[in-house]
């Protein structure tokens, strides 16, 4: 576990089981030709438009796209597009900035599909005069940041050219072994497109136009200095009276690669669509498309496990005058994508969106506690530790203190693994020594509940996983929360090493 010391944001878990679709059955019309008109589909449409509304306030310029099922909920502008009276509409441009870094890997794993490069493929297939210490880095180390090559590259509108930018980056210093760690590299993707145009003798951009948009039938998908792009009458301007468009600006080997991807939130929707067939990547290669390495990054993308239980593959994007963020759910069959020519709300709003798409999972809970103190609430003994039995699906998550289970939360496998992935992420980031013995204490509160000393909860059940800095020896805070009661139920306090146990008995 790392060491962090200060205060840590709070990591809420809202009910975590399998996944589940918070949606009635919509009819969403499947658009037969792109439109400025705002797409709201049907009531869960409005839900959807009115929480985005209310998370981007007024001073958001963009576009937010929502779909589900391959469906689209919700596509809609937000404010200009330039400075004067022309809206932001679905099919307004804009500059994806790093979340074009996954554009970039499909390209390379494509090419890895088609047995034209190996992943495992070392600088030197690619490039000659590679230094010494530079010769073992591999094709995967790249795409997932752990190449250890310098993180300083050169100005984004750069004049230098390929060959001089691959020398200048291979003649600086290592930043670390190659391979060890994880260091977000915008110099890395740019060598990956240098890789693609040694690989296929083409330019970067018509590789991934050819091979990957055109299949896509992203018709308004393209790079920077894209002819047709810049001529466009729908593409946004910088907020802020920044020089240039989402497709007139910086496009040199200083930002290839990394960036420069020009697209609208419908194209996106056709992109999450082809990545979720074989029409670009057969199963085999999405598979290591999404496989995290190190620090939760994959190939161009970074990955989580939802509350649920199933997988997320995600990417921010942020350059002068656009901020820009895409969320997929993988096993979910959903997305969102937030472009913004101005788009500080953008996390906020995929945020309120995520709350909407999923309901809140099954999650019950006995309360059985031993010795009720005057105001109700047992204090658990020291030597109170977790128990977890597993029986098909279905998981229980047990209190015991001596050889009494005092309490047992009930879920499924999916509640299981997002438990496992919040308490490991807390974990991670708490202090504390990772080889020190686990030390659990707490509490069960039925102050709130009259009558019984056994206490059955059935709904409005929540978890939450908190740090708690000031407490050193157990900087941990698991909370089980009845939303009826509006308080917590199960307070307990522990160290990292009861979470790390607690993390791999969930996981089993």
């Amino acid at each position: 576990m790392r060491r962090v010391t200060g205060w840590i944001a709070t990591v809420a878990v809202a009910a975590i089981a399998v996944p589940t679709l918070a949606v009635p059955t919509l009819a969403v019309p499947t658009l037969a030709k792109d439109s400025d008109d705002p797409i709201v589909a049907g009531n869960f449409g409005k839900q959807v438009e009115e929480a985005v509304d209310a998370a981007a306030g007024s001073d958001f310029w963009g576009t937010v796209l929502v779909a589900r099922q391959g469906e689209i909920v919700l596509a809609k502008g937000y404010g200009n597009a330039d400075f004067e009276s022309r809206p932001n509409t679905p099919r307004t441009l804009f500059e994806l900035a790093s979340v074009s870094k996954h554009v970039t890997a499909a390209a390379v794993l494509h090419l890895s599909q088609g047995k034209k490069l190996s992943l495992d493929d070392p600088l030197t297939r690619f490039f000659k005069g590679v230094p010494e210490d530079k010769q073992a880095i591999s094709v995967h180390q790249l795409l997932t940041h752990t190449s250890g090559l310098t993180l300083e590259g050169v100005g984004y509108s750069s004049p230098i050219s390929r060959k001089d930018y691959v020398e200048l980056i291979l003649g600086r210093p290592l930043a670390s072994p190659p391979g060890e760690t994880y260091a977000y590299s915008n110099v890395g993707y740019a060598m990956l497109a240098a890789i693609i145009e040694e690989a296929t003798k083409k330019p970067f951009e018509a590789y991934c136009e050819k091979h990957l948009f055109k299949p896509a039938k992203m018709s308004d998908t393209g790079f920077i200095g894209d002819k047709d792009l810049v001529k466009s009458k729908r593409v946004s301007k910088r907020r802020g009276k920044l020089p240039g468009t989402a497709s007139e600006w910086s496009w040199g080997w200083g930002y290839r690669g990394m960036g420069g991807v020009v697209t609208t939130i419908l194209d996106l929707h056709r992109w999450d669509r082809a990545l979720r067939s074989d029409d670009l990547l057969d199963k085999a290669t999405r598979a290591a498309y999404y496989e995290p390495f190190k620090d939760g990054y994959a190939c161009g993308w970074k990955v989580a496990v939802t509350d649920r239980g199933t997988k997320q593959v995600s990417h921010t994007g942020s350059v002068s005058g656009y901020r820009t963020n895409f969320v997929r759910y993988l096993e979910d069959d959903a997305c969102i994508a937030v472009l913004g020519n101005d788009g500080e709300k953008m996390m906020a709003i995929s945020q309120a969106v995520d709350a909407l798409l999923f309901e809140a999972p099954e999650l019950t809970a006995d309360l059985r506690p031993k010795r009720l103190g005057s105001q109700r609430v047992a204090v658990l003994q020291p030597d109170v530790r977790w128990d977890v039995r597993k029986k098909g699906k279905r998981v229980t998550v047990a209190l015991v203190e001596g050889k009494d289970r005092v309490a047992e939360i009930r879920g499924t496998s999916g509640f299981a693994l997002g438990l496992a992935h919040r308490l490991e992420t807390v974990a991670n980031a708490a202090a504390g020594e990772p080889d020190a013995e686990p030390s659990v204490r707490g509490r069960i509160d039925l102050s709130a509940y009259s009558g019984k000393s056994k206490i059955e909860l059935t709904k409005g059940l929540t978890i939450e996983i908190k740090p708690y800095p000031s407490n050193p020896a157990r900087p941990l805070v698991f909370l089980l929360q009845d939303a009826a009661k509006g308080r917590a139920a199960i307070v307990i306090e522990m160290n990292a090493a009861a979470a790390t146990a607690l993390v791999a008995a969930l996981r089993e």
